[in-house]
C-alpha cells in the first residue's frame, strides 16, 4: 500500500453563543500534516456527509484528532465510530491521536479508565517507541489493549501507543501537532498511513 497524499481529519465540537455549534481544528495540524507530506481535509459532523467528503476529495486515510472526552459529545462519538467503520471496511489507514486512540480502543471493546498525572505535562516512553519524551494532555487511557492490538509505548502502566496486528490502525496518546515537528512523529505517521 502507498501512503495517501490526502487524509480526512476529525474536529473538536465547540458550543458558541446564540445556540451555534462549531467544529474546530487546532491550526497546528495543517503544519504538522504538511511536514508529513499530507493535505488535511477537515470533516463535517454528519457521518454520511463526512464519508461523501472523504470519497469526493480522494482521502486515502483518516486522522481522528484529540479533544472532547468520549461520551461528552455523542454526535462526535457517532461520527468517528462511523468513520472508523468506513475506514476498516475500505482498508483505509487510521491514526488516532489522544481521544482518537481512545475511540479506536473503545470501538474494539476496551474500557477507558481515568488516569492521574497525564494532563499538561511531559513524560518518557518505554517500549518499541521508547527513548523519547512526549507531551501529555489526557485524563483517560487504558492499561491493557485488546488482543488485536500491540502496545508500542507506555508510560508506567498506562498505554501510550498501539497498532493493530493486521489492519492499518495506529493510536498515540501524545499530540504531535502541539510540539515542534519531530522526525519520529513524521516517521510514525508515514509508517501508519502506509499500512
Amino acid at each position: 500500500m502507498t501512503r495517501p497524499d490526502v487524509v480526512g481529519v476529525t474536529q473538536r465540537v465547540v458550543d458558541c453563543a446564540h445556540g451555534e455549534t462549531r467544529l474546530a481544528l487546532d491550526v497546528r495540524w495543517a503544519g504538522f500534516l504538511d511536514a508529513c507530506g499530507l493535505v488535511a481535509v477537515p470533516l463535517p459532523l454528519d457521518p454520511e456527509l463526512a464519508v461523501r467528503t472523504m470519497r469526493r476529495t480522494g482521502c486515502g486515510g483518516l486522522v481522528l484528532t484529540g479533544g472532547d472526552s468520549i461520551g461528552s459529545r455523542p454526535a462526535r462519538d457517532h461520527l468517528e465510530t462511523e468513520l472508523l467503520r468506513f475506514a476498516v471496511d475500505n482498508a483505509l489507514p487510521v491514526v488516532g491521536v489522544c481521544r482518537g486512540m481512545q475511540l479506536l480502543l473503545h470501538a474494539f471493546g476496551c474500557e477507558l479508565r481515568r488516569v492521574e498525572g497525564h494532563t499538561a505535562t511531559t513524560h518518557p516512553l518505554t517500549g518499541l517507541l521508547g527513548g523519547r519524551v512526549v507531551n501529555s494532555f489526557h485524563d483517560w487511557s487504558v492499561l491493557n489493549a485488546p488482543p488485536e492490538f500491540e502496545v508500542t509505548a507506555r508510560h508506567g502502566a498506562v498505554v501510550e501507543a498501539v497498532r493493530h496486528r493486521a489492519a492499518p490502525l495506529t493510536g498515540i496518546m501524545w499530540h504531535p501537532e502541539r510540539a515542534a515537528v519531530a522526525a519520529e512523529d513524521v516517521a510514525l505517521f508515514e509508517e501508519a498511513l502506509t499500512g
